[in-house]
């Protein structure tokens, strides 16, 4: 492990989010403080809805990581990076709330801010360094929160609680393999707790090593429906030239044809990918005084991640012929050759990130005043990565060795080895985050009102952040075969004063048991924007004691983050269709064919062959994501309404339907490639000097294509949530039943519509999906079942290809063998259900974000309390 970093000292209030009053509620505290709010309601009283995790569920579930967790909710949607994500997200995880963007969500742990994390410079957490060991639940507030939390708390709020301490040491043992054999798990976590008469203390470490499998294991990830398989890239093995209008590539005889096949990429890229985690974690809580606390946490986590993907292209080259000499181009002036570096092997990619977060601090209560409680703190939160790409090419050296050796490059033979130590090499860049925030916060009862108690919650907060990443030297001058990169470095400051009340005004009337008005307003003030204030209000109305009425309105903002605002220019090969491709053979092009035809850069015969049959078209441009010219905050106003419903004829029952509305002005995104360069050529000038399209003299391939970061306009997003739980004793145990449904409505970027569509860049917005756990608890021994859809779906560059919803079987049984020891065993998607294709894919024919990939999971935890 490397060097530890960092200290914090942290002193916060009583704020024990989200936790079952029989779990956290003592006698020296009166009230929980709940994820959403700094004062204490119930979880049915809540203003705005909450969606809570409980421990049997993560217990008896096959949960490795908490982006499993999360992104297998009722609430996510979109594409969230995980285990799954080949090689974007540097192997971090997130959590994408309604779609809104994982910038958007505010992760907490116990209440209080996680620091950004990833491979530097990051826009959101990665779920990776909250371990699973030792998180006791999870609470998702499903609305804007920024008066009580601030910025990013747009889409919502997910807090994570660990878990209480318990007498003695607990060992938890964890495997778990596909039915195919492959994407074996294994986790191994102890947690050690002791109770004094003046505090407790908690000490855990935990370590898992999840393998990985392959795309050519699974035929769906291979084959698409039609039986083709493989996914093939023009740029293959032995090199390629082009020049008399196509490529040309050297047959086994020595002669030149023309370049008919490609190369499989498939059998080089992961469908689930490998990582390796050690964690430590720790919480210390003192009694110094009878009415003052001092408490520790500290939570460490080391990630070694693995991806890897074919060969590296090297492409674009162009080349002067008469440096190379006499050869089949002819009078050409100038060629372009690419080649695929197979003999190099493929690329390997590899992560070490390093994350601390501590958090010391006081807490007490003023017997004085109405038992006020206060607490004042400090956390610290540091993340460091060290980044590895081995086997890239450095152009310039390559287009020496070429010129020095041209029949050698242009013999279709392979490299030999003193030429790849030449021209190859390993890329290294580091990269990290880092946190500071200083709080304090005070909570009383003020005054005792006719209809109940006037509750006060105050506080202030200063926090910095920071982020870097320095990219390898190579990537920067862009001499790489990867795309080029600029470094990001930079930081800001915010300061905030914030109050929150609850007013109750009627009491025990005809059809009003209680009437309570709430309200939050937070000013802050931003080193890089200034200052601005957010509110909000709701009102709670109990007509009875089995029907709760609630509706909440507020406002919430969100700063440019540290990438958003300092990121230089960076390169991405995207999954991008060129209009003008074979647009001269293409009825379904049609439309673009005058303005292609207008552009002197593309040939008649683009994208065609010499016989006039459209040729396959390589899937990945090169796109430069340049960053936003004076970027603006986001602002925003959400909405949620709906009611509680308890009848007191059937104990047990709860019902609650929620509408939610979100409306986001100024929203930061990147222009979205493909549609700009469609309505570039349909005739929209404006489009195309966004773009700043340029195309190879030779080619005619577009060889450089701008998608600036902007305050892109108008996202909004709407939807109804519904939950039914009951609990009922049967047969002499008892039972429960959770099922979580969720309908969205809508889903647009500046007026474009995303709901229902499923595709490559935005990922999946169901508008449909469902949960449903049914548990049951014995003496010795338990059972749940879950029921997991994801409704059905168009693809969105085919809107009439229908995409069939996704349902997934889940079943677990753990037993209590002895009092101290405990099994379960557990099968994920039961019935082995594959993911679904649709045209407008990403990698393996699918959405991996949006489905399960691994099929049928198997799964094994012993649970050992000494």
């Amino acid at each position: 492990m490397n060097r530890v970093y960092g200290f914090a000292v942290a002193i916060s209030v009583t704020f024990l989010s989200g936790v079952d009053s029989e779990l956290q509620a003592s006698d020296d505290l009166e009230r929980i403080i709940v994820t959403g709010s700094r004062l204490g309601q119930e979880q049915h009283d809540r203003l705005s809805p909450v969606a809570v995790i409980c421990a049997e569920q993560i217990r008896l579930g096959n949960y490795q990581s908490l982006e499993q967790l999360l992104q297998q909710t009722v609430y996510s949607a979109g594409a969230a990076s995980g285990q799954s994500t080949t090689n974007a997200s540097r192997g971090a995880a997130r959590i994408d709330l309604r779609g809104m963007g994982a910038a958007r969500t505010l992760v907490l742990v116990n209440g209080r801010r996680m620091v950004l994390s990833g491979s530097g410079a990051d826009q959101a957490v990665d779920l990776n360094t909250i371990p699973m060991a030792f998180v006791e639940r999870v609470e998702i507030y499903n609305s804007g929160a920024s008066a009580i939390y601030g910025s990013d708390a747009v889409a919502g709020v997910v807090n994570v609680i660990t878990r209480s301490p318990e007498e003695g040491l607990q060992v938890d043992l964890h495997s778990g393999i596909t039915s195919e054999g492959d994407g074996t798990t294994l986790a191994l976590s102890g947690l050690w707790g002791r109770t004094f008469d003046r505090g407790q203390i908690t000490l855990g470490m935990s370590y898992l090593d999840r393998g990985g499998s392959r795309q050519t294991d699974r035929t769906w990830a291979h084959c698409d429906p039609l039986g083709n398989c493989g996914d093939f890239s023009s740029t293959d093995t032995g090199g390629a030239g082009y020049w008399d209008g196509q490529w040309w590539s050297p047959g086994e005889d020595g002669d030149w044809q023309a370049q008919t096949g490609g190369y499989d990429v498939s059998p080089h890229s992961y469908l689930s990918t490998p990582q390796e985690r050690v964690s430590l974690f720790s919480e210390l809580r003192w009694d110094i005084s009878e009415q003052t606390e001092v408490f520790a946490e500290l939570l460490y986590s080391h990630r070694h991640s693995q991806q890897q993907m074919a060969p590296a292209p090297v492409s674009g080259v162009v080349l002067d012929t008469a440096q190379l000499g006499e050869g089949p181009w002819g009078t050409a002036s100038s060629i372009e050759y690419r080649r695929r570096m197979t003999e190099a092997g493929t690329r390997d990619y590899q992560q070490k990130v390093d994350t601390v977060r501590t958090v010391v601090g006081l807490e007490g209560r003023l017997p004085n005043f109405r038992g006020a409680q206060w607490d004042i703190a400090y956390t610290f939160g540091h993340n460091r990565a060290q980044n590895w790409v081995d086997n890239l090419a450095l152009r310039e050296r390559l287009i020496d060795a070429i010129y020095q050796q041209p029949d050698l490059w242009f013999s279709g033979q392979p490299l030999p080895a003193h030429i790849l130590d030449e021209v190859m090499y390993d890329d290294f860049s580091t990269g990290g985050n880092e946190m500071h925030l200083l709080s304090a916060n005070i909570r009383a009862d003020l005054w005792s009102l006719p209809a109940g108690e006037l509750a006060v919650a105050a506080g202030a907060e200063y926090r910095r952040e920071s982020g870097w990443s320095t990219p390898d030297p190579h990537t920067v001058a862009g001499s790489s075969s990867q795309q080029q990169q600029d470094p990001t470095q930079g930081h800001y400051n915010t300061s905030s004063l914030y109050t929150e009340l609850s007013l109750p005004l009627l009491k025990d009337r005809p059809l009003m048991q209680a009437l309570t008005a709430n309200a939050a307003l937070r000013w802050f003030d931003y080193s890089s924007f200034g200052s601005d204030i957010t509110w909000q209000l709701g009102l709670d109305w109990r007509v009875n004691p089995g029907l709760l009425v609630r509706g909440n309105t507020a406002t919430a903002y969100r700063a440019p983050n540290v990438s958003e605002l300092f990121a230089g220019n960076m390169g991405s090969y995207d999954r991008l269709s060129d209009p003008c491709w074979g647009v001269e053979a293409d009825p379904e092009r049609a439309h673009f064919l005058a303005a292609c035809r207008a552009d002197e850069r593309v040939d008649p015969n683009y994208g065609l062959g010499s016989d006039g049959a459209i040729l396959p078209e390589d899937p990945q441009t090169l796109v430069t994501r340049t960053p936003g010219d004076d970027l603006q905050p986001e602002n925003a106003r959400t909405w949620d309404m709906g009611f509680v419903f308890t009848p007191e004829r059937l104990s047990g029952l709860n019902l609650s339907l929620d509408y939610w509305r979100f409306d986001i002005e100024n929203a930061i995104s990147r222009i979205n490639s493909q549609s700009y360069l469609d309505d570039c050529y349909r005739g929209e000038s404006a489009q195309c000097e966004r773009l700043g399209i340029e195309r190879s003299d030779v080619t005619g391939r577009i060889s450089h294509l701008e998608a600036p970061l902007v305050n892109a306009g108008e996202l909004s997003a709407k939807g109804l949530d519904g939950l039914v739980t009951y609990q009922w004793q049967y047969g002499g145990h008892d039972w429960s039943l959770d099922w979580k449904i969720s309908h969205l409505i809508s889903h647009e970027l500046n007026g474009v519509e995303y709901a229902g569509t499923l595709g490559r860049s935005r990922g999946g917005y169901a508008k449909w999906r469902e949960e449903l756990l049914l548990r049951v608890v014995a003496d010795h021994w338990r059972g749940q079942y879950q029921l997991r859809t994801v409704g059905a779906m168009s693809d969105w560059s085919q809107p009439d290809f229908e995409v069939a919803p996704a349902v997934y079987h889940n079943v677990s049984f753990a037993s209590d063998v002895t009092k101290q020891l405990t099994l379960t065993f557990g099968i994920n998607n039961l019935f082995n259900e594959e993911p679904k294709y649709h045209p407008n894919h990403g990698d393996f024919g699918t959405n991996a974000e949006v489905y399960d990939v691994l099929g049928r999971y198997l799964y094994s935890k012993l649970r050992y309390h000494f």
